[in-house]
């Protein structure tokens, strides 16, 4: 199935930034990120993905198939990184190799922005949990519904600079119902401490 929505993302100033994009999909983000000036790199898991996305920007974006655990970038390569609905569908192991490897690939004084469903979404529940607030879905998908404050704490070098929830209303099967999720804009700290 293809990538649904737009990006309305409010991605933090990245002009002559070198910037990754974790989990690119069909590359609505990307798309914002080189308007911006960035220097644009993205992975996905899904050669489909990333197909897509070599047509669509050619040279304009390094894209590859990658995973998010195992970065293939030297240390302090990136300025900047976004995870946009990427950090719900890995399990709580996969979540922490991933959160290494974003702090071990972004520079002192980076940035992340981070978006994920939250527990008030109206797919909450859904599916056979397989450990605590993460749900396996009928398509065969793992969705973990992440608190914010989960998700700050993934990252213990860095602070939050902004920190936003956001809410819609979606008609499915005529009835109304909320999707619910979490923005958090984090500064990654000049030395270790």
């Amino acid at each position: 199935m293809s990538w649904r929505g737009v990006s309305d993302i409010d991605i933090p100033p990245c002009k002559g930034q070198r910037v990754l994009e974790l989990g690119c999909g069909n590359g609505k983000t990307l798309e914002q990120l080189l308007a911006l000036g960035a220097e644009v790199h993205a992975i996905d898991f899904s050669s489909s993905a990333v197909e897509i996305c070599q047509k669509r920007f050619g040279v304009d974006v390094n894209v590859m198939v990658a995973d998010v655990k195992e970065l293939p970038f030297p240390d302090g390569f990136f300025d900047g990184m976004l995870a946009v609905h990427v950090l719900n569908h890995l399990i709580g192991h996969d979540r922490k190799m991933a959160a290494k490897e974003i702090i071990r690939c972004i520079r002192p004084g980076g940035w992340m922005f981070l978006r994920g469903f939250d527990r008030g979404d109206m797919r909450y529940g859904q599916g056979k949990e397989v450990e605590p607030h993460s749900f396996l879905r009928g398509n065969g998908i793992m969705y973990h519904y992440l608190d914010p404050d989960e998700m700050i704490a993934m990252f213990p070098n860095a602070w939050v600079k902004n920190r936003t929830q956001g809410k819609d209303i979606k008609r499915y099967h005529g009835r109304k119902m909320e999707r619910s999720w979490s923005d958090i804009h984090l500064i990654f700290n000049e030395t270790d401490d």
